[in-house]
């Protein structure tokens, strides 16, 4: 009696089993003869979206953070750069870093640091630094990096939510942004970079920024090219410089030579009666 009680009851068991799993599996495959998968567009709107909200939400944090930044404005250099320039809405900020440096940050201010003043102690070099900056500005290459920016995370975001697997649609959506970020830099960027140095030729600072250039060039082999010959340094700067926007100070020397060349060239054949 006990034996077959016993029995029953686990066939009891074994048989709600067996039905909650058939009905589990049932409900399975009605949601996912319910599910339809997100259009191409619904997930471009979304991607660009989230891209948009990631953005905006950086730049507020940046809004925020620099009202106490150590800056101060700099009279002498904006007065200097918007007789240069004929901008007088432009303003030069200092900031008081020790790193050598001067950036544009987006609107009216260009900004260079204390150690950039103090390392090249020439206020013409200086104002080259500051032009370039201005050839930025003025060439509104900023916005054209945002732009970028922001469609280089709207394909990640898409990459990401298009793959099921969630961690192969992060790692796939990341390593496509950052492939994506290189071919801007060594593309875009360094023309970017090389259209800046060309403004300082239009006010008549390319010689001052060679000056500059071959100062901080100087400057960086002596702190990465220690104990090296001159082609290991050579090699050295060159791997440095691969995967940056930045081409190498020589580089950037060179075009500006290039360039008074063959503007001179130019005005030469001019001279003759000669369509160069």
């Amino acid at each position: 009696m006990d034996v077959i009680l016993s029995l029953s009851f686990l066939e009891e068991i074994l048989l709600n089993n067996s039905l909650r799993n058939e009905k589990y599996c049932k409900l399975l495959q009605e949601e996912e003869e319910d599910y339809q998968p997100l259009s191409f567009s619904t997930i471009a709107l979304q991607a660009v979206f989230g891209s948009i909200l990631l953005h905006l939400t950086g730049y507020i944090l940046y809004t925020v953070t620099s009202f106490t930044d150590n800056t101060h404005l700099h009279p002498r250099y904006t007065r200097k750069i918007r007789e240069i320039t004929n901008d007088n809405k432009i303003e030069v900020y200092v900031d008081t870093t020790r790193a050598i440096n001067a950036y544009y940050a987006g609107g009216r201010k260009l900004y260079v640091t204390r150690g950039m003043i103090s390392f090249l102690n020439n206020d013409d070099e200086v104002m080259a630094c500051l032009l370039h900056e201005y050839g930025h500005k003025i060439k509104r290459h900023l916005l054209k990096q945002y732009l970028f920016s922001m469609g280089n995370m709207s394909v990640a975001i898409m990459i990401m939510m298009s793959v099921s697997h969630a961690l192969t649609g992060l790692g796939l959506g990341l390593l496509t942004k950052r492939l994506l970020s290189v071919l801007f830099d060594i593309t875009i960027g360094r023309r970017h970079e090389y259209q800046a140095d060309a403004m300082t030729k239009k006010y008549g600072y390319d010689k001052h920024l060679i000056r500059a250039f071959l100062k901080i060039d100087k400057y960086v082999r002596e702190r990465i090219c220690m104990d090296m010959n001159q082609r290991q340094c050579e090699a050295r700067i060159r791997e440095l410089h691969r995967w940056n926007e930045h081409p190498t100070f020589i580089q950037r020397i060179r075009a500006l030579l290039q360039s008074t060349a063959l503007r001179f060239v130019k005005a030469f054949g001019g001279v003759l009666g000669l369509r160069l």
